[in-house]
């Protein structure tokens, strides 16, 4: 595994006061999905007891689960904002998803994936459920209408990265980026407003998030604010996801993006 640089608390501090809590070979991505299925197997009073799930608190900066770590748990977030980062070449990183309240990740222990492959840190203070992955799969083999919602969870992490995939081979940066704008706008990191949505990321994190340089990524939302389709604050964006689906749908989204 190559050397992963942890996100600085720097990088997370900016912009931890406005997370948004309510909403080698062998290895696989850490995944998300919906928590209402772990939820209740938690909750029953005759499956926790059998779990061994522990409840765990983390500062903002710190890591819950490191790459190259053996895949042995499955983690319920009960509080806070975690974001998940895939390693690469050179010391780089990828941010691939932010996660809040609800949510879960650790599809690589399901998986019986020998290591996690990305890395986990928390954003703002965290509570999280580690749960055993040898304890879970019974107890979810006793609920079956759980066990039915993690599979589905599954195959949708399975079908994003397949998405998600084709959207780099594919798709330029400007698509990639309003993608991303429009994913985002439903994630931990998003404050969600009548007129529009505010994104609390930086340039640094959106250009980890597509897979691009940060100066390109400024250059596009130089672009996008001239277009009057963002706005720009401290560590922060404002948009209205709608009128980004509609640049989206124009065929010719350079040149839609290039207009003055």
């Amino acid at each position: 595994m190559v050397p992963v640089r942890t996100p600085s608390r720097g990088e997370h501090s900016s912009h931890a006061e406005h997370a948004n809590n309510g909403s080698s070979a062998n290895s696989v991505h850490l995944a998300v999905g919906g928590a209402s299925a772990l939820s209740a197997v938690i909750d029953d009073p005759n499956l926790s007891a059998c779990l061994n799930a522990k409840r765990l608190q983390f500062n903002a900066g710190d890591q819950i689960i490191s790459a190259g770590s053996p895949a042995t748990h499955v983690y319920l977030i009960h509080r806070g904002q975690v974001r998940l980062y895939q390693p690469g070449q050179n010391d780089s990183i990828r941010l691939i998803d932010v996660l809040g309240r609800e949510q879960w990740f650790g599809i690589a222990a399901i998986a019986k994936a020998e290591k996690y492959d990305c890395q986990a840190i928390a954003v703002t203070p965290v509570v999280v459920s580690e749960i055993p992955v040898e304890k879970l799969l019974p107890a979810l083999m006793a609920k079956p209408e759980a066990m039915a919602e993690v599979m589905r969870d599954v195959a949708q992490s399975v079908v994003a990265a397949r998405a998600e995939t084709s959207r780099l081979m594919f798709d330029d940066c400007t698509h990639r980026l309003i993608d991303a704008l429009l994913r985002l706008s439903h994630s931990a990191a998003a404050t969600q407003r009548e007129d529009g949505v505010v994104l609390h990321m930086t340039h640094h994190q959106l250009a980890q998030t597509v897979g691009a340089a940060r100066e390109t990524i400024s250059l596009a939302l130089t672009q996008f604010r001239r277009r009057n389709l963002i706005r720009t604050g401290r560590n922060q964006l404002f948009f209205n996801p709608a009128a980004l689906r509609k640049v989206l749908e124009n065929k010719d989204v350079e040149n839609a993006i290039a207009e003055r």
